[in-house]
């Protein structure tokens, strides 16, 4: 069940004119956030909600040490499985995703933790080998479906503006 302003849809434009995204008008956007470009948070389900699902999105220079998506991909899951270590759980990766046009890579996977199980959706693209762009949904995996559709609608209005 969406209520109104779920349906509405806000566009956000950093300052700097890197980026635009669409996101839902109840969720806060927060610019620069945790090193983020911003991050978007949901709004809390009631009292006794501890943890807001967000949507994050970095920028990230990589012109130091270019690689392709495949070696950004393939580097990118490897820290996640250093991170999570056995408690990593793959649900679905897809290659052949798109980010603002760009090719992109699609990654969804669970981390357990010692008190809490998060869901992941991750994505992004490499632009000419020196900028990486990604986005990535962070839900208790009880809500991660919730939020799942609004997200997807995120990441379909991404579009890198330079």
């Amino acid at each position: 069940y969406l209520n109104y302003r779920q349906k509405i849809m806000w566009k956000y434009k950093d300052p700097a004119k890197e980026i635009s995204i669409k996101y839902p008008a109840n969720w806060k956007p927060m610019p620069g956030y945790g090193g983020a470009k911003v991050v978007f948070a949901s709004p809390f389900d009631g009292q006794l909600d501890y943890f807001q699902e967000n949507v994050s999105v970095v920028i990230q220079d990589i012109s130091k040490h270019p690689v392709s998506l495949r070696e950004y991909s393939d580097e990118a899951i490897y820290q996640m499985e250093l991170v999570f270590k056995h408690n990593f759980i793959l649900e679905e990766t897809t290659a052949v995703a798109t980010l603002s046009g760009y090719p992109a890579y699609k990654l969804i996977f669970t981390g357990k933790g010692p008190y809490t199980e998060l869901s992941y959706y991750m994505t992004w693209c490499v632009v000419d080998e020196v900028t990486a762009y990604q986005i990535t949904y962070t839900a208790f995996t009880s809500q991660f479906d919730k939020y799942y559709p609004q997200v997807q609608k995120m990441v379909d209005s991404f579009e890198i503006l330079k």
